[in-house]
């Protein structure tokens, strides 16, 4: 193992195994140890295997209540998504998402909310990854009412019901990936990816509310005269969380 690949590896190991910012202070600590070892063997015998040296700057507590907590945060998108493959929607998968979809943004901020003595600056690609979601969320919205209202008109109004089934179900696969993949990022690089998170949690569980009642809709202007409020809080539960986790 040459030393690049060491440095990597055990970065990405502390990373895991100890919060923001004490793996930075340990990293840049470790900084010239690795300067200082040209044989890349001599590195390995030193301070041991990369996973190894990680864990024994591991405090087990932290490092098990962090599992616990991605475990939790992880289960609430993923009922999420589960929910979207079934079909009784009615029955318990809404409110079964719905109980996911609150708890996983009161995780999400209560774990990775800000501390004084630590500060977490804001990254171009966790705004721009949030703006691109939201634009993409709002075209998809936008479809959907137009295949409802038939003003979009590209599909025979047998199969609209399919389609736009499919649409939100490739939306919620979307967001589960993004959502799992800003957890990890807010536990190895910057707390502010749980925005990330927050708006998958919240496109996901739009989605799943969508599918559930679209299955039982007379009528596009019945069915959001209906709901309307339901989506409202959606939105501004979601809105709300997003706000504060970039404070």
């Amino acid at each position: 193992m040459d030393k690049k690949t060491y440095v990597k590896k055990f970065s990405n190991a502390v990373k895991w195994r100890v919060s923001q910012p004490e793996a930075n202070e340990i990293l840049e600590d470790y900084k010239e140890i690795f300067s200082n070892h040209s044989d890349d063997d001599l590195l390995v015998q030193k301070i041991g295997e990369p996973i190894k040296a990680a864990e024994i700057l591991t405090e087990p507590k932290q490092y098990h209540k962090w599992l616990v907590v991605f475990a939790f945060l992880s289960l609430c998108i993923l009922i999420q998504q589960l929910s979207l493959f079934r079909m009784e929607y009615r029955q318990i998968s809404t409110s079964l998402a719905g109980c996911s979809f609150v708890m996983g943004i009161l995780g999400s901020l209560i774990y990775f909310r800000p501390r004084k003595d630590k500060k977490f600056p804001f990254k171009k690609k966790i705004v721009i990854t949030l703006l691109a979601m939201i634009i993409i969320n709002f075209i998809c919205l936008g479809l959907f009412a137009g295949f409802m209202t038939q003003k979009i008109q590209i599909f025979p109004a047998q199969y609209i019901g399919r389609v736009t089934y499919r649409l939100f179900q490739l939306m919620g696969i979307a967001s589960t990936v993004m959502g799992i993949i800003a957890l990890i990022k807010a536990r190895t690089e910057n707390a502010r990816w749980k925005t990330i998170y927050i708006i998958s949690l919240v496109i996901l569980f739009e989605c799943v509310f969508i599918i559930s009642n679209l299955i039982s809709m007379t009528s596009f202007v019945d069915w959001w005269q209906q709901f309307s409020g339901d989506i409202i809080f959606i939105g501004l539960t979601g809105l709300i969380g997003v706000i504060i986790s970039l404070c």
